[in-house]
């Protein structure tokens, strides 16, 4: 009996050293050109990437660039608004007329027929200049949309990854629980029989093991919905399950939170979304002010005229020559209130682009410190279960188990330390997890690796 003990506390202690073995998420992260590039191919071909055997975190980011719907339409709206540019800074198409004289105008060379003329608005010089910024600052703000999207769609692949690694850690632990419990079952019972353990130690075991089954069934049906929004984001339907690595690396940051703060307020593209698209209402305030100025047209018609011939019968000199004419119009922008309304209304929007640009900055230092508090917290955590409460709960437990074998303890207080070591291990489980998610939201926000 003794020997078994000392096999099942083994299988403990190699269990609770396996969890500080480093061991990393996935690969190298993809760079912003790589990850530019896969996206590009997402959106011109839908990719058939295979997944290797055994995925890491990398690869599941690549396979979700080159397919996921939602990064695809971004990435389509973005292109539509960069050639709008070229629609924005062309001059408007020439009108070409056609006039058919139903009487003829008779002159002294002959009747005019008909005429064409074609005519070519020019605005003031400047104003497409301006509306081609506009439409620069549009695009480059649905840029930045779309890459805040792909930093969304891949905060929430890592957080159901870490998800899938916590609960199979989760069902690892309890499973080894059960069986240290069906072990102390069967101990208990053999006792039992020859009269050396009561009834009740045997249904408190009973009891455990019913609980922990009931336990292990919960965690295992939580694969399924964890696995739907894993293939709804890689969209993959033929996805069976996600590979996730046995432990998790766990690295403080190094990085100073006023570094992580320029990073932020330089990268983030949330909020270079919002400065392009203050940059473009300044801009239309001064492409307002630019409908104070004339536009111009410039163009020519040409008249078709008939022979004309004497009463001899023979043509006129000059008979059936063509007058061609040059024009030129210019507008009158005399209704200054309307431009004016115009000014106004774009300085407001400016203000409110102003506002905006002001209020997300503050919103993202502010995100910054509650983030920052949860990465040190986690961290905090991270280092107290592994350097005191699990060494801890271990000696405790082993403590409990010699306690037990010599009739010191009931087997209550043992079941008590095996659940309370059990706890330690999830709770060690959960803060490593908790500490990549906010390191994953902290990179998000600061659009760098941290």
């Amino acid at each position: 009996m003794r020997n078994r003990n000392k096999v099942i506390w083994l299988l403990a202690l190699i269990a609770f050293l396996g969890i500080f073995i480093a061991g990393r998420a996935g690969a190298q992260e993809q760079t912003k050109e790589s990850r530019s590039e896969l996206v590009r191919q997402n959106y011109e071909s839908k990719s058939d990437f295979v997944l290797p055997q055994n995925p890491s975190l990398a690869d599941y980011e690549k396979a979700m660039l080159l397919s996921n719907p939602a990064i695809r339409s971004a990435y389509g709206t973005w292109k539509a608004e960069i050639r709008r540019i070229a629609l924005h800074a062309g001059l408007p198409d020439p009108t070409i007329n056609f006039g058919y004289f139903i009487q003829n105008v008779e002159t002294a060379v002959g009747p005019q027929e008909y005429k064409i003329s074609i005519m070519q608005m020019i605005p003031w010089l400047g104003k497409l200049i301006v509306q081609a910024n506009i439409q620069t600052r549009k695009a480059e703000a649905s840029y930045q949309s779309l890459q805040g999207l792909i930093d969304r769609k891949l905060l929430e692949l890592r957080y159901a990854y870490l998800d899938a690694y916590y609960l199979e850690r989760a069902i690892h632990v309890t499973r080894q629980n059960l069986d240290l419990v069906k072990n102390w079952e069967a101990v208990i019972t053999s006792k039992y029989k020859t009269g050396m353990a009561l009834h009740s130690n045997l249904v408190k075991t009973q009891i455990e093991a019913i609980k922990l089954r009931d336990d292990l069934e919960t965690l295992e049906a939580k694969r399924e919905p964890l696995l739907a929004s894993f293939k709804a984001l890689l969209d993959r339907i033929d996805l069976v399950y996600i590979h996730v690595p046995d432990t998790l690396d766990y690295a403080p940051v190094t990085d100073e939170k006023e570094d992580i703060l320029s990073s932020i307020l330089e990268m983030n593209p949330g909020l270079n979304r919002l400065q392009a698209l203050e940059e473009a209402a300044a801009k239309v305030v001064t492409r307002k002010k630019l409908n104070y100025l004339p536009d111009f047209a410039v163009g020519m018609y040409k008249v078709f005229t008939g022979d004309r011939w004497n009463a001899s019968g023979e043509l006129l000199p000059e008979s059936g020559k063509d007058p061609l004419v040059v024009m030129g119009s210019i507008s009158i922008p005399l209704w200054f209130y309307k431009q004016s309304a115009g000014v106004g209304a774009a300085k407001h929007q400016l203000r409110k682009a102003e506002a905006e640009l002001t209020d997300k900055g503050n919103t993202l230092r502010a995100e910054l410190e509650g983030i920052w508090f949860e990465l040190n917290d986690a961290a905090r955590k991270v280092e107290l279960y592994k350097n005191n409460l699990i060494p801890k709960s271990l000696e405790s437990l082993h403590s409990s188990e010699k306690a037990y074998i010599g009739d010191e303890i009931d087997f209550l207080n043992l079941i008590d330390a095996q659940r309370r070591y059990l706890q330690f291990m999830l709770a060690y489980e959960r803060a490593t997890v908790n500490h990549h998610k906010v390191r994953a939201r902290l990179e998000a926000l600061a659009g760098r690796t941290i």
